[in-house]
């Protein structure tokens, strides 16, 4: 590896997991997208890959962390060295509505390349073919989960867009070679510092010898049988152990599906404003509800990203990017037909729970700096979560809530979408939904693997959640 530097900072617990699950083929990334167009102009591939090329360099140079790789084996943030790194970039080719769907679906299927000389992010756009015109088009990064959480793949795609729409290159002849970045001493200069480990910056995560005592107890001098059993929902399909063992060597059979949706968030927020709730516990309600057409027998285990940003020391600003995440776990009765009479007391009562449980997500990043051995990890979890098929929840939502992106330069194209979601992980809950919302309309993508369910389950599960949502 060609790095200036080859050990900048030792990766911390919660970028080791990443690299970790990515190394094993459990988990690859975080892909988001803009949807640009520009009604007056008749654009090519040619007349936009100026912009796009130019964009990319800006992004570059403007965050330390989209300048590093990771050194797997020795566990630390390498720099690139100035003008050798290179970054990826794909073509896809718009033929029907559903492009940019097939585009996310193989973005978040794709593995980064272990030890290379190249970021780990890439860029990619949907347009039409070499020889089309268009005058729409998708503009796309996709991240590695150990340099940038869901909230900073926005951003970096918020500062991708910037770039493109004040970039001034003429047009180039398009190509599908990666992006040379081109050395830049005066960029070089202004170049904002490296993101530090989550682990070093969040006071209080060190978790009490109370929670240390109960973990190590529970783990390790318990006898099997005196274990407490949490069994949850985990899919219509029931694995044995050796189908969960045999999934977990090649996890790359199931490749992560996805279903989209958009919906008009609006009124949503004002009944939830009404309700004293919040869109967020509204989205993972109706999320729990949808399941009763699946007819779960078993209670509902819930995973709510955190954002950590505001209780790190210095408090962090949104637009930050690193891996600032942790997780808060929460149980849900089996849902009946009959539950949606009661929404709005559910998401009053789901907002308390997150609330009462924030101290846990903190104690999760001091209790991951304990795990010596991620890889071995995730294989033994697999085993121990043998009653629930492996997984280590039902569902999930990381919603990334409303953005407005008021700096945008002035330009002939404008934002219509954005959307973002991410692979859907063999440990990871079953169900997982990403949502972003853009001039008032929601942008929800569902991954999931076909390794616990039908296809015809999912997609009935998926439209009864849109029926909730409507009818709200």
């Amino acid at each position: 590896m060609s790095t200036a530097d080859s050990g900048l900072r030792p990766t911390g617990p919660m970028e080791n997991w990443s690299v970790s699950r990515h190394l094993e083929d459990f988990y690859y990334g975080v892909a988001s997208f803009v949807k640009l167009s520009s009604p007056s102009l008749q654009l090519s591939r040619e007349s936009i890959y100026g912009r796009i090329v130019e964009a990319v360099e800006t992004t570059f140079w403007s965050n330390f962390n989209l300048r590093t790789t990771i050194d797997f084996p020795a566990a630390k943030m390498c720099y690139l060295s100035p003008g050798s790194a290179k970054v990826d970039f794909t073509w896809y080719e718009r033929s029907e509505d559903t492009s940019v769907e097939l585009a996310l679906e193989s973005e978040v299927n794709k593995k980064f390349p272990e030890n290379d000389d190249q970021p780990l992010w890439r860029v990619w756009a949907v347009a039409a073919d070499a020889d089309g015109e268009f005058n729409t088009f998708e503009l796309g990064i996709t991240v590695h989960h150990a340099v940038a959480d869901g909230l900073s793949s926005i951003n970096i795609i918020h500062i991708l867009t910037r770039a493109f729409l004040a970039a001034k290159k003429k047009p180039l002849p398009i190509s599908q070679e990666p992006i040379a970045i081109p050395y830049d001493p005066l960029t070089d200069n202004m170049m904002s510092e490296l993101s530090k480990a989550v682990h070093t910056i969040l006071p209080n995560c060190k978790p009490p010898i109370s929670v240390l005592l109960q973990k190590v107890v529970t783990r390790y001098l318990l006898p099997s049988f005196l274990r407490p059993k949490e069994v949850y929902w985990s899919g219509t399909k029931t694995l044995d152990l050796d189908t969960i063992q045999r999934i977990s060597a090649k996890p790359r059979q199931y490749p992560t599906k996805l279903l989209t949706m958009t919906v008009p968030l609006d009124s949503l927020v004002q009944k939830c404003k009404q309700h004293n709730t919040t869109v967020y516990a509204a989205l993972a309600t109706a999320l729990i509800l949808a399941t009763n057409v699946l007819k779960p027998q078993h209670p509902m285990k819930f995973a709510t990203p955190i954002n950590l940003r505001p209780y790190c020391e210095p408090v962090l600003p949104p637009e930050c990017i690193g891996v600032y995440i942790s997780e808060i776990s929460t149980t849900h009765p089996p849902p009946q037909a009959s539950d949606i009479e009661n929404f709005w007391p559910l998401t009053v009562q789901f907002k308390e729970n997150i609330t009462a449980s924030l101290e846990s997500a903190m104690y999760t990043i001091g209790l991951m700096g304990y795990v010596s051995n991620f890889r071995e990890f995730f294989h033994s979890e697999r085993v121990a979560l043998a009653d629930n098929n492996g997984r280590k929840g039902s569902l999930e939502i990381s919603n990334l809530g409303r953005q407005d992106w008021k700096d945008l330069p002035e330009s002939t194209f404008q934002v219509d979408e954005l959307g973002f979601t991410q692979s859907s992980g063999i440990l990871s809950p079953v169900f997982t939904v990403s949502a972003i919302t853009w001039k008032g309309n929601c942008k929800l993508i569902l991954s999931y693997l076909l390794d616990v369910n039908e296809e015809e389950d999912v997609k009935k599960y998926w439209a009864e959640f849109q029926t909730i949502l409507v009818s709200l």
